[in-house]
């Protein structure tokens, strides 16, 4: 409409488009999106890094932690002491922590400090199927 209505205006364009092929404008648009793409690839790429390498310090800390605990506190604790038929004394102990806190504290570690190294945090197979551990629970949950 405004060329329709200010046709010494057609002037003004083809000096624009004479000086966009002289200075190559178009290609100097596309180049600079490609370099902005690149910067903001980049700021990203080191966003995530922060956050795996912050993940992988908060993993190895819980680590750290949950070797502490078993190293100063007795893992196993008195749960009862009866006597048998035959008058021995017979103590039965339990874990002191309960098998589902330790096994939490140890996943949690380990899938932050899989994150930090970009690993699944999922293992799928086993070296030897059908092979696992069984803990009883003290829990009274």
């Amino acid at each position: 409409m405004y060329l329709a209505e200010n046709p010494g205006q057609l002037q003004d364009i083809d000096l624009w488009s004479e000086m966009s092929a002289k200075w190559e404008w178009g290609l100097r648009a596309k180049e600079w999106v490609e370099a902005d793409r690149l910067l903001r690839t980049h700021m990203w790429q080191q966003r995530r890094q922060e956050i795996l390498d912050e993940d992988w310090g908060t993993g190895k800390k819980l680590r750290d932690l949950a070797k502490q605990f078993l190293d100063k506190v007795e893992i196993m604790k008195e749960a009862s002491r009866t006597f048998g038929e035959d008058g021995q004394e017979v103590v039965t102990l339990a874990l002191n922590i309960s098998p589902r806190d330790l096994a939490t504290l140890m996943k949690t570690a380990s899938d932050l400090q899989r994150l930090g190294v970009g690993e699944p945090t999922e293992i799928t197979g086993s070296a030897q199927p059908g092979v696992g551990i069984y803990l009883p629970s003290n829990d009274k949950e």
